[in-house]
């Protein structure tokens, strides 16, 4: 009986084991997915994450943490790029997300000029206010506020020649009141009501940069939030 007994329970460790892997793809999947689009500030991608996660809460028959809602509004201010975002080097089109960048901070612009190399990784077009800086590594982040030059920063890896001409069309668009939430629910305790374990973690992401490039964001925070789940 000891050996049936032990194999069952490892056989319903297994089934449980593999309903978690099942449920946790789903939330990366969903969380990456381009309906969410990065979980940023453009296509309302933070707001279909919250919509859904707040659904999932539901389904759990958890609490809102307030009694009556899910979410806690709030608002910041944020620069986007929810249209154009065309770079050509050289007379070659680049890949926005790939060959490039836009710094987050970016004013938009359309124009065409030609770049005077400063040094090994810096090229500007002071005309436009356009700044080319080549880097290894490509990382993108958020701002809250908009500079007076667009600087775009290029893979180095990718580049074949010395930038000499630049064509770009980019479209930013400043949010001063972004609407965002966070997402909060509660299981009250029974053996200790009056106490309080906290278990958090951040949904939204970076975005998108452009109508057809974003950034799904699973090693930022889908993750850990399908884990935490």
């Amino acid at each position: 009986m000891k050996k049936v007994f032990c194999l069952l329970v490892l056989f319903s460790s297994h089934i449980a084991g593999a309903q978690n892997i099942a449920y946790n793809r789903k939330m990366v999947d969903t969380l990456t997915s381009k309906a969410c689009w990065g979980r940023g500030y453009t296509k309302d991608g933070m707001k279909k994450a919250a919509v859904f996660l707040a659904n999932e809460f539901k389904t759990m028959g958890l609490t809102p943490l307030d009694k009556n809602d899910f979410f806690q509004n709030f608002s910041f201010s944020v620069n986007s790029f929810p249209g154009k975002m065309k770079v050509r080097l050289n007379g070659r089109k680049l890949i926005p997300g790939v060959d490039y960048i836009v710094n987050a901070g970016s004013k938009g612009v359309k124009a065409k000029g030609i770049l005077q190399q400063k040094d090994s990784t810096h090229f500007t077009d002071m005309e436009d206010n356009i700044f080319l800086d080549l880097k290894k590594k490509l990382t993108w982040d958020v701002e809250q506020t908009v500079s007076d030059k667009t600087i775009i920063e290029l893979d180095r890896n990718r580049l074949s020649e010395t930038p000499k001409k630049i064509r770009v069309n980019i479209k930013n668009r400043f949010i001063e009141n972004f609407g965002a939430a966070n997402v909060c629910a509660m299981v009250k305790g029974t053996e200790k009501p009056d106490s309080f374990i906290f278990i958090t973690a951040h949904y939204d992401h970076l975005g998108g940069m452009g109508k057809d490039t974003y950034f799904p964001g699973a090693n930022d925070s889908a993750v850990p939030l399908a884990l935490s789940f």
